[in-house]
């Protein structure tokens, strides 16, 4: 399986940062500027062009811009504080016109870079001082409280109450790039994804920007489309996959026909054309009242609460948690349901008119580490064993390997008596076998603190080790909230790095991440003086 850029651990950050003057303008004005700019002065890489922040929404950026007097290959370097180590970057493509996003900068800093020049003959490096502003008080605090291996690895952070912004930050506790969204809310999420910052406002409203902060792509979803918070993620050939809810659809749930919610996924092209659309009440049963009981804030008309998806290029399906139900499997052509995981109660029929087949056929087995099943109080769910119970209040499902599954389980208190109830919240490896339509757990992590909500589990395949977000963690003494990021060894079972994450509140997705992927030149909009 080819891991998606996102779920990589990071070796080399795409780096440099320098700094020259800020942008005030517009952003249909900013490109036309640089090259004014620009062509006013030869600018060599020993004085390379520098402007910082260009659309003046991304303060950890910066666009290079230098000419050679023929064709060569360029690398960058930036000295790591803290005894973290130099990042590089290499561009291989030779030419002499070069004009470069950089990202990595350090706030508040002298970041120290070298310039290096390759040309065919010969090699040059230039020393570059740049200079860096402090970030302000609207920053995410990362306070690391252990680092075993002083890894060079970078986190992605989205959403929640932050709403629009978006940050990374190392493991020394630093803040590596901000993207602040203009009149922020707490519907507002931005995420990652095909390398473009994807801005979903939660009114069906979607901007897409380079990373740069650049606004390339603005459009609407379909009329009366809801999107919500954490529900954006990467579908094939550069689609972006949207959950929320459509106006005017329905199910028959406990006999009354109710309008539904966060129970379709549509995925959209770049440029907004909408390619394709699962209404998923269609395929399950949404007259499943096993989680209805699990907190009276649940409405039967929020019957699954699906909250994330991740195609499978492979077998051209799609893996979809529901939070209210469990995980499963569609193929995405034709819709149509793989398997479900869940337990085995109020699976006799499916469809929004509750007239559809039996979902038993469909449902996966529950067998120990010999194969053999479980007991039907497991299977149902009325009893929980360590070495298997299926995941409550789900989050964040990711197929991490052929037949090998993380699930972020919320877990939480439960007010159907006769469902069995875990007091903290799990990460959970599942081992899938499509063919026979068994599961079987792998390996239970038992997290310190209950997560209510969000949070995620990320294979970072390189180490072997797990990324372990949990959100909205509350201090019983001081009531503050506040989120924490684990990695987690496999080979050893321990912990590696722990760190305490502090931003207005909780965020929706932290995820390890890499720009290695970026193209070397920026994609920008021709000048249009």
């Amino acid at each position: 399986m080819t891991i998606p850029y996102y779920m990589r651990p990071i070796k080399y950050f795409f780096l440099c940062g320098l700094i020259l003057c800020l942008s005030t303008h517009g952003f249909g004005d900013t490109w036309c500027d640089i090259e004014k700019e620009y062509s006013q002065f030869e600018y060599t890489p020993a004085a390379p062009y520098i402007k910082l922040n260009p659309f003046g929404n991304a303060p950890l950026t910066a666009l290079l811009k230098f000419s050679l007097p023929e064709k060569a290959s360029v690398s960058l370097e930036l000295k790591g504080k803290d005894g973290a180590p130099d990042l590089t970057r290499s561009f291989q493509t030779p030419q002499t016109e070069w004009e470069i996003p950089v990202y990595g900068l350090y706030p508040n800093t002298d970041n120290q870079l070298n310039l290096t020049v390759h040309f065919p003959n010969s090699t040059q490096t230039y020393p570059i001082t740049i200079k860096t502003n402090a970030i302000g008080f609207n920053q995410i605090w990362s306070i690391p409280i252990k680092n075993q291996q002083n890894q060079n690895y970078f986190y992605w952070a989205s959403g929640g109450k932050n709403g629009g912004s978006a940050f990374v930050f190392d493991e020394y506790g630093y803040i590596r790039y901000i993207f602040n969204e203009a009149k922020d809310t707490t519907e507002k999420q931005t995420r990652l994804l095909h390398g473009y910052l994807v801005t979903d406002s939660g009114h069906g409203q979607i901007v897409i920007r380079s990373l740069l902060g650049e606004r390339l792509y603005e459009w609407k979803m379909p009329a009366g489309f809801q999107s919500y918070n954490h529900g954006i993620y990467e579908g094939p050939d550069q689609t972006i996959l949207v959950i929320g809810s459509l106006p005017n659809t329905r199910a028959l749930i406990s006999g009354v026909q109710m309008k539904t919610a966060y129970d379709h996924i549509m995925a959209f092209d770049l440029q907004g054309k909408l390619v394709k659309k699962w209404n998923l009440a269609s395929v399950l049963n949404p007259d499943r009242s096993l989680y209805f009981e699990l907190s009276p804030k649940i409405s039967p008309a929020d019957w699954a609460h699906l909250n994330s998806v991740q195609y499978i290029p492979e077998n051209r399906t799609l893996l979809i948690s529901a939070k209210h139900i469990g995980f499963f499997k569609i193929d995405y052509d034709s819709g149509k349901l793989k398997w479900l995981a869940t337990p085995h109660m109020l699976l006799h029929k499916s469809g929004a008119d509750g007239k559809g087949p039996s979902l038993l056929e469909h449902t996966l087995v529950a067998v120990d580490e010999n194969q053999r099943p479980y007991s039907e109080d497991i299977q149902q769910g009325k009893k929980n064993l360590d070495t298997f119970h299926w995941p409550m209040m789900n989050h964040d499902v990711k197929q991490i390997a052929p037949g090998l599954i993380s699930v972020f389980s919320n877990n939480g208190p439960l007010y159907r008596k006769d469902l069995a109830s875990i007091p903290t919240s799990d990460a959970l490896l599942f081992s899938v076998d499509e063919e026979k339509k068994t599961i079987s757990l792998k390996k239970k992590i038992e997290l310190s603190e209950y997560a209510d909500l969000a949070s995620g589990v990320t294979y970072m395949p390189d180490n072997h080790e797990l990324m372990i977000f949990s959100a909205n963690l509350h201090n019983p003494n001081t009531r503050d909230v506040f989120n924490k990021l684990y990695r987690y060894d496999l080979n050893t079972d321990t912990y590696l790095f722990e760190d305490i994450l502090i931003y207005r509140s909780y965020f929706y997705k932290i995820e390890p991440i890499s720009f290695e992927h970026l193209k070397e030149l920026p994609q920008h909009t021709p000048c249009s003086s």
